[in-house]
């Protein structure tokens, strides 16, 4: 049986969403996989909390990490997805509704001709807020995995760098892994409102 460590990252101070919520006790009583739940709390920044769960899956010798990011509501089982999973897949990530500059945008970026695996369709780039990994992941790449990367400026500023979610996409595929999704309904992605909702009705993709 197949070991998978699911984090949840979250601080003190924010709720968790109650559709994950009812989710994570479903995923621990999922009797296909042993499924170890653990908390990621106030872990900062970002980048820091993203490794800090690739340690401890590394750690604990897990088969799979899933990280799901607390206003993160997977409309599946991310379980349900690794149950399906082909072998040639290790990172598979649930699509989101993103707000970017004002624009709300997925958080996919998909390359011109994407493999396609069933189900499975490969991406260039994935966000982060429910993310699944194989362990030939950290077994090929050393840490870090994911690096906030901010523009080469005299300010630092964000223009020109990149977000920790992409930093990893892109480690990944230098070391040879390719970046898949799920052909599942999205996740949703609440803040103040469900951003997945608005990107739906506005038909971005």
């Amino acid at each position: 049986m197949q070991r998978v460590l699911v984090c949840v990252l979250c601080g003190s101070e924010r709720w968790i969403n109650p559709r994950l919520s009812t989710l994570l006790v479903q995923m621990a009583l999922d009797a296909r996989f042993a499924v170890q739940l653990e908390w990621v709390y106030d872990a900062r920044p970002v980048d820091y909390a993203r490794n800090l769960c690739v340690s401890k899956a590394r750690s604990g010798g897990f088969d799979w990490l899933c990280m799901i990011d607390h206003g993160c509501a997977p409309s599946c089982s991310p379980l349900d997805v690794l149950a399906t999973v082909p072998s040639e897949v290790s990172i598979v990530g649930l699509g989101a509704g993103i707000c970017v500059n004002g624009v709300h945008k997925w958080n996919i970026e998909t390359p011109a001709k994407p493999e396609v695996l069933g189900k499975f369709q490969e991406v260039s780039r994935i966000g982060a807020a429910c993310l699944m990994m194989r362990s030939q992941v950290w077994q090929r790449i050393k840490g870090p995995w994911f690096r906030w990367v901010t523009g080469d400026d005299e300010l630092l500023s964000p223009e020109g760098g990149k977000g920790e979610d992409v930093f990893f996409c892109d480690l990944a595929r230098q070391n040879g892994f390719k970046i898949w999704t799920h052909g599942t309904s999205p996740a949703g992605h609440l803040r103040t409102c469900d951003l997945t909702e608005i990107v739906m009705q506005a038909g971005r993709r």
